[in-house]
């Protein structure tokens, strides 16, 4: 792969009507990448499969710095190509033992899984019930909970 290839090639210059002169990107490379594009994609490979990001560029023969702008300027091009829309995951966060899971729902998504995941949480603490009142209230609340959510048997 490219990695012992080097490219020497003076960079077209335009010179714009205030006098300015600017420098044309090149299709090969990013902006003082000093990686072609094709490298640094097998470099996100290689970094992707790899145990660390010392082995990945231990394999690749350049140093963690050079890692960490690969890895940065990916991640630039991967954000650049999103589109804006709504969220398609959720998080859960567990308030208490005695707290029923809480699911903020955002943009009608459909969270099944979850809900369901959260129920069965939430019966679990059936078992750590103090004595048979205690145990039959959490018993009821959890089936309200249950007939609320959605989610079908």
């Amino acid at each position: 792969m490219q990695s012992g290839t080097y490219l020497h090639s003076k960079s077209p210059r335009i010179k714009c009507e205030q006098h300015v002169v600017k420098t044309m990107s090149l299709p090969w490379a990013a902006k003082h990448s000093g990686f072609t594009l094709l490298f640094e994609a097998f470099a996100i490979r290689v970094i992707q499969a790899s145990r660390s990001t010392q082995a990945a560029g231990d394999l690749l023969g350049i140093n963690r710095h050079q890692i960490q702008t690969i890895m940065e300027r990916a991640v630039g091009r991967g954000l650049a190509r999103r589109e804006p829309g709504e969220l398609a995951w959720i998080g859960m966060e567990h308030l208490s033992d005695e707290a029923p899971c809480r699911i903020r729902m955002s943009g009608g998504c459909e969270l099944g899984v979850s809900k369901a995941w959260c129920l069965k949480e939430l019966f679990k603490r059936f078992w750590n019930r103090r004595d048979r009142d205690d145990a039959e209230r959490h018993l009821e609340y959890w089936e309200k909970e249950v007939a609320s959510s959605g989610v079908d048997g």
